[in-house]
């Protein structure tokens, strides 16, 4: 009898094991889009943890160190790419929708520089990157 009930529970429990696995792969690919402000506070937030001054700080060494870089340019290039996909908080979906994918672009570019290891490239890249930051926060940030 005890055999029983602990074949049964074995069971019970390796059943509920893959019915959990499954619904968790069936969920991973549906990742929730980031917020834009979480996005925002990723690459440009205040501190030393902020994308944009690891960056900035690895890119003032004479000899940067490109894991460093190019660690930061994969999240401006994978985080700017979702910015699209959110509803602007003011101002109208097709201009958002525009700064958003000219942002991203340039993103795109600064990464590409980076896997390049191109000081200059990189460095200009970057400056393009944080000089285009006004003109969507004028027509969209709260």
């Amino acid at each position: 009898m005890t055999r029983r009930l602990f074949g049964a529970a074995t069971a019970a429990c390796v059943s509920l094991g893959v019915l959990g696995l499954a619904l968790a792969s069936a969920g991973a690919g549906d990742a929730e889009t980031p917020t834009i402000k979480s996005v925002m506070q990723k690459l440009n937030g205040k501190g030393a943890k902020a994308e944009s001054a690891r960056l900035r700080t690895a890119l003032a060494k004479p000899s940067p160190d490109w894991k460093t870089v190019q660690t930061s340019t994969k999240e401006f290039a994978a985080l700017s790419a979702s910015l699209a996909k959110s509803e602007p908080p003011r101002g109208d979906a097709e201009s958002w929708k525009k700064f958003a994918e000219a942002y991203a672009s340039q993103c795109q570019a600064l990464d590409d520089a980076a896997g390049k290891k191109s000081v200059a490239d990189t460095k200009a890249a970057f400056q393009k990157v944080s000089m285009s930051c006004m003109g969507c926060h004028k027509s969209h940030k709260k």
